[in-house]
C-alpha cells in the first residue's frame, strides 16, 4: 500500500489583535456581572458551608457590585437583600450580559471594517504598496 504524504499546516501562530479599550471594559463588565450572578445563586441556594465562608461570599459580592456601579450600570438594584438580587440575577443581569455581547460584536466589525478599508487605502496609493504589504 502506498502511503499519502501527510500535508501539514503552513499556519504560523500569531498574536491577536489589541482591543480596544471599550471592548476590554465591556468583557470585564460580563465577567464581572456572571461572578456576581454565580454568588448571588450561591447565597439565595445557601451553598455555604459555615457562616465565615458566607460572610466572605458576602464580601466579594459586594466588592463586585461596586466595581458595577463604578463602571455605570445602573440596573443593580438598591436594596441589597438577596431577593432582590436574585431577581435582577434571573431577569435584568442576562440582559445586560447580552446587550453588552451585542455591543462587543458590532464594535469589532466596525474595527474589522475599518481596518480592511485601511489597507484598501494603502494598496490604492502607489507611494505606500510597501507598507500595505507590511500589514499582512
Amino acid at each position: 500500500m502506498s502511503q499519502v504524504p501527510r500535508l501539514e499546516a503552513s499556519f504560523q501562530r500569531t498574536k491577536g489583535k489589541y482591543h480596544s479599550a471599550n471592548l476590554v471594559k465591556a468583557q470585564a463588565e460580563i465577567t464581572t456581572i456572571s461572578k456576581a450572578r454565580d454568588l448571588i445563586r450561591t447565597l439565595y441556594l445557601n451553598e455555604v458551608k459555615s457562616p465565615e465562608e458566607r460572610h466572605s461570599v458576602e464580601n466579594h459580592l459586594s466588592v463586585l457590585l461596586d466595581r458595577l456601579c463604578i463602571m455605570g450600570l445602573q440596573s443593580i438594584p438598591t436594596a441589597l437583600e438577596i431577593k432582590n438580587l436574585r431577581e435582577w440575577s434571573q431577569t435584568t443581569a442576562p440582559a445586560e450580559i447580552s446587550r453588552l455581547r451585542n455591543y462587543m460584536k458590532q464594535r469589532k466589525e466596525t474595527m474589522d471594517q475599518q481596518e480592511r478599508e485601511h489597507q484598501r487605502k494603502l494598496f490604492c496609493d502607489p507611494r505606500n504598496r510597501g507598507k500595505w504589504y507590511d500589514h499582512i
